[in-house]
């Protein structure tokens, strides 16, 4: 009971008749302020009145007549600052201002809150309470967080008006008893009133003791709880293990952000793949890292990968309060909270080898070898796990696992995987290298890093399997520039979007593949019309400076040579319109 100091001092100072001097309840914002002084004026003739945002004397005056009569606190009366004539005549009182109706039989115990977000001087402000005091008698309880009241100059005015200041400290097992009972939804309050311990040790371990952010959190919760009641999420809900360890990483990581522990780029780490990097000083992780010092690393860790709640739903979840189902289901699959080695693939199985029993990594092991074998890896993140798994094998000794020949047969599955790659799987090869760093993760695993044997072999086949994608999707090119050759003829509303705003071709130097004189016998062949407008299609792709497309200068140049060689044959005014759009349209610098 931390405030008992704070409510027996209450109670005493409410028998009072005419004390002559205010109290002030000390506390950073969201302390357990407010709750705790009307816990203790409950069922007394007491007003509460929220200073916030008041401006002047006014202001106030039409704050508490706003408290006495909530009936009329609506937008009309805000914005006119005064009684409605409709209003007067309904209470049945004279033309009275709003300041001589709000006073009209006050209290005797005045509760004024927000007192540090009020724009007013703070001079001006304990001026107007202070006649509380001295001319009516009043009792007067002034709730504030104290740091951002008074300046250097006012503690002398403070003196005036406080009689005697109590500091709130956060009551965490009362607020949460009182948060986890008025939850709506019975399931959620129930799982919540079974973890009250942990939340409450969570709450201290935060150093936040914003008790309104911790009460925010865990409505948000409930609401996610009460989604996970879906039979499509009843494997997750029936995991109580990983459902507490869920609730822990939840709470932990919305505090974090609702008080500014956390930004949406520490969420957002997770599309970052440097955010991986092992540095210790690593700038991505460094708020993440604070966090767990908070937490511990059973609760939040700087990995995305590690993270309880995986963090690209958590980022959709704490930042923006919601994740479609499909996000969702995918997001606690992955997380470490719902982890099951039923559910891990023998790859997994065989990386995690020194936390795993002896005959469950044998077996993984030798289903691992039959699929590598028969090249059935296809994921270029899952290939090199494996290769990553086989090196780490030959380092330990493992019996038919020696690092040169396995480097060898790793080098052999990288040429045959790319060789017979599709044109969508040389992309997504491609895709993969380019938003994933070395020695960086895939899946839940982090890759090899450092100097061991294993991680260096690592990395050289790491390049080995980027550039046999690299050349499996400049050999897909050739199918491509057939595909685009047809789109010429067909559909250039596809053919524009290929070029000019797909992720993968628009700023790729794709056409250096294209036969130009093929390309340009297509562009003769169409009429006019489509003619202009697949030219018009290569200048919107070339407005715009683009290094890569500077390999294209040579095939450009190509084009528009076959084009004036081939034009030079046919009529006066087809010439003319051929010669026109290349000057407008192909003068790519």
């Amino acid at each position: 009971m931390p405030n008992t100091h704070v409510k027996e001092y209450l109670a005493h100072y409410l028998t009072l008749e005419d004390p002559g001097y205010g109290v002030l309840l000390a506390a950073p914002w969201g302390a357990g302020k407010t709750h705790l002084v009307q816990q203790v004026t409950k069922n007394k003739n007491a007003l509460y009145v929220s200073l916030f945002g008041v401006r002047n004397a006014d202001d106030i005056d039409r704050a508490i007549l706003m408290a006495r009569l909530p009936v009329l606190d609506n937008a009309t009366t805000r914005t006119l600052g005064k009684i409605g004539s409709a209003a007067l005549k309904y209470f049945k009182l004279p033309e009275f201002t709003a300041s001589e109706l709000g006073k009209l039989i006050l209290p005797d115990t005045l509760i004024f809150d927000d007192l540090e977000r009020t724009n007013m001087p703070v001079k001006e402000l304990t001026g107007y309470l202070n006649s509380f005091l001295e001319q009516e008698g009043k009792r007067l309880i002034l709730l504030a967080n104290e740091s951002e009241l008074w300046g250097e100059d006012e503690y002398r005015i403070k003196e005036k008006l406080i009689g005697h200041t109590l500091s709130v400290r956060p009551d965490a097992p009362s607020a949460v008893k009182a948060f986890v009972e008025a939850i709506r939804d019975e399931k959620a309050r129930e799982f919540l009133q079974d973890n009250r311990a942990g939340i409450e040790k969570l709450f201290i371990q935060s150093g936040t003791g914003n008790l309104r952010v911790l009460r925010q959190s865990l409505m948000d919760f409930a609401g996610l709880h009460a989604r996970l009641l879906d039979e499509r999420f009843a494997r997750f809900t029936g995991n109580e293990t990983g459902m507490r360890k869920l609730l822990n990483a939840f709470l932990a990581l919305s505090i974090e952000f609702k008080t500014g522990g956390l930004e949406r780029g520490d969420f957002s780490i997770g599309h970052d793949p440097a955010a991986l990097l092992p540095e210790k000083d690593n700038p991505l992780t460094k708020r993440l890292k604070k966090a767990e010092e908070k937490y511990g690393p059973d609760i939040i860790k700087p990995i995305p990968y590690e993270l309880h709640l995986e963090i690209t739903l958590a980022e959709a979840l704490i930042c923006d309060g919601w994740a479609d189902d499909d996000l969702l289901e995918k997001g606690l699959t992955h997380s470490m909270a719902f982890h099951r080695l039923e559910d891990e693939p023998e790859w997994h199985t065989v990386r995690w080898a020194y936390l795993r029993d002896v005959a469950l990594v044998m077996k993984a092991i030798e289903r691992m070898e039959e699929k590598f074998a028969a090249r059935d890896y296809e994921d270029p993140g899952i290939i090199l796990h494996v290769f990553a798994a086989r090196l780490e094998l030959a380092e330990i000794g493992m019996p038919d696992f020696e690092m040169n020949r396995v480097k060898e047969e790793c080098r052999a599955y990288a040429n045959e995987i790319t060789d017979k790659a599709t044109v969508t799987a040389a992309k997504a090869g491609v895709d993969f290298f380019h938003d994933l760093a070395p020695r960086t993760g895939h899946l839940g695993l982090r890759y090899p890093h450092g100097d061991s044997p294993s991680a260096m072999a690592f990395e050289e086949l790491f390049q080995y399997l980027r550039k046999c994608y690299d050349q499996a999707f400049v050999r897909s090119l050739h199918e491509l520039c057939r595909q685009l050759l047809d789109l010429a003829r067909t559909d250039r509303d596809q053919l524009n979007t290929l070029l000019c705003n797909n992720e993968h071709y628009a700023g790729k130097p794709v056409l250096q593949a294209m036969d130009a004189a093929a390309f340009a016998e297509t562009l003769l062949e169409l009429e006019n019309t489509a003619f202009q407008e697949v030219t018009e299609t290569l200048r919107e792709r070339y407005k715009s400076p683009h290094s890569e497309l500077e390999a294209e200068k040579k095939w450009l140049a190509k084009l528009t040579g076959e084009l004036k060689t081939r034009s030079s044959s046919l009529p006066p005014l087809r010439q003319w319109q051929v010669e026109t759009a290349i000057k407008r349209n192909l003068n790519f610098s």
